[in-house]
C-alpha cells in the first residue's frame, strides 16, 4: 500500500529525495516537514526552512544516531528523538489555557534543535567524529545555528534571543525567564528514558516488571 502525505516547502523535489535517501525513516522526514509547515510564526518558519536548506547539516540531522551507546542509538535516532521532544513540548504547552502561541512555537523549535550539535560530533558511518571524541555536542549547538539566529534577530530580536536562551538554559538557576525551558528539558528526559525502557524490555517476557538498561544500567519498571 502506498501512503501519501502532502506538504509545501521551499525545497525542490530533488533535494527532498536526497533527504529521503539518506534518512532511515521517510516518515520522520515528512513529520519534520509538517512541523515546519505547521508553524504560524513566519519568522520561526523561515528560520527552520533556511536552516534545513543546508544540505550537509540536514542530511546528518535526518540520519545520524541519537547517541553512541545510550538512547536512540541507531541510525536516524537523532531525528526521531528531536521530533519526540518537539511533540512533547508542544502538546504540554498547548494543554495550558491561554498559553501564548508565539512562546509555544518558540519552545517547540528549541526542543527540535536542542541536540543539533550532534551533527558535528557524529559521523554518517555511525562513529563519533574527531570533535565528538573531545568536545560535548552542546558546544556546537549555537555555533551551528548562529547564522540563522542572527538572521532571526534581524527580523524579530526577542525570538532570536529567546531561542538562544532556551538552548543554553540549565537547571539549578531557579525558575527560567522562559518557563518553557522546564518542559524542554523534561521532554528530553522523557524521550530518553522511554527509549531506554523499550531497550530494557525488548527481550524480556511479559511477566518481567523491572529491567536494567543504559550505560549505567538504570532499572526501569513497566505495568502490565
Amino acid at each position: 500500500m502506498v501512503h501519501w502525505s502532502l506538504f509545501s516547502s521551499p525545497y525542490t523535489l530533488d533535494y527532498l529525495n536526497r533527504l529521503y535517501d539518506f534518512s532511515y525513516s521517510a516518515t520522520d522526514v515528512v513529520r519534520l516537514m509538517h512541523l515546519i509547515q505547521g508553524l504560524s510564526n513566519v519568522h520561526l518558519k523561515s528560520f527552520l526552512w533556511a536552516l534545513f536548506a543546508k544540505e550537509t547539516l540536514a542530511v546528518k540531522f535526518v540520519s545520524v544516531k541519537g547517541s553512541q551507546k545510550h538512547h536512540h542509538a541507531y541510525p536516524g535516532g537523532l531525528l526521531n528523538h528531536s521530533l519526540e521532544c518537539a511533540r512533547i513540548t508542544r502538546n504540554a504547552l498547548h494543554s495550558i489555557p491561554g498559553y501564548p502561541k508565539i512562546e509555544l512555537e518558540l519552545a517547540t523549535v528549541a526542543a527540535l534543535l536542542h541536540d543539533i550539535g550532534k551533527v558535528q560530533t557524529h559521523n554518517l558511518d555511525g562513529n563519533l567524529s574527531q570533535e565528538g571524541f573531545s568536545v560535548p555536542h552542546e558546544v556546537y549547538t549555537l555555533k551551528l545555528l548562529t547564522p540563522e539566529i542572527e538572521q532571526l534577530k534581524s527580523q524579530h530580536l526577542q525570538l532570536g534571543i529567546g531561542l538562544e536562551y532556551l538552548l543554553t538554559w540549565t537547571e539549578g538557576k531557579g525558575f527560567p525567564r522562559l518557563e518553557s525551558a522546564n518542559i524542554i528539558q523534561a521532554a528530553d528526559r522523557i524521550s530518553t528514558a522511554y527509549d531506554l525502557k523499550q531497550q530494557a524490555f525488548a527481550v524480556k517476557p511479559d511477566y518481567f516488571h523491572f529491567a536494567p538498561a543504559g550505560e549505567n544500567q538504570q532499572v526501569f519498571q513497566r505495568l502490565n
